[in-house]
């Protein structure tokens, strides 16, 4: 033990191991009762309020259920406009990509016409020794077709592929 048994027997009237258990003992059992009451008073004070929250809950699982149902429905209903959106986009998609293409083609059209129309304007040389040499026509047009391209390019300057065109051709 912890406690001397020699100071004990000193004092006067002497103390007891027997004696201590005993006061410790009646002590704890007085303080057991103690915290009884208090915990019997605070369930008593709380009771109602804990009553009052247990009846308000009984019906929360059945609030969940009635608010999942039209919760459910809307998700549905976005899903499938989702899917529709999402089609929308990619026949918008394809059509501008058709647009595009479109455009490429009649400006490579417009550039062929252009040409033509070029390649129309050029005299052919009528006193040419052998007409029917093909390297000779060949010559002769694309002088021809740089000449009329030299006259036309102030005007057709602002076509940024015909200018390209030009380049690539005559380089």
């Amino acid at each position: 033990m912890w406690i001397r048994s020699q100071l004990l027997h000193r004092l006067d009237p002497p103390i007891t191991s027997s004696s201590i258990q005993l006061t410790l003992i009646l002590f704890a059992t007085s303080h057991l009762s103690s915290l009884k009451h208090e915990l019997i008073d605070l369930i008593d004070r709380d009771c109602a309020d804990f009553v009052n929250l247990n009846t308000k809950l009984v019906d929360v699982d059945a609030a969940i259920v009635r608010m999942q149902a039209p919760l459910l429905e809307l998700r549905e209903r976005i899903e499938g406009f989702r899917v529709t959106i999402e089609g929308s986009i990619l026949a918008l998609q394809s059509g501008l990509k058709k647009r595009l293409e479109a455009a490429a083609a009649r400006e490579a059209f417009e550039l062929l016409l252009d040409t033509f129309h070029v390649v129309s304007k050029i005299p052919l040389e009528t006193n040419a020794p052998d007409t029917t040499n093909s390297a000779f026509c060949m010559e002769s047009i694309s002088k021809g077709v740089q000449h009329s391209a030299m006259e036309l390019r102030p005007q057709l300057s602002a076509t940024s592929s015909y200018t390209l065109w030009l380049q690539v051709m005559f380089s």
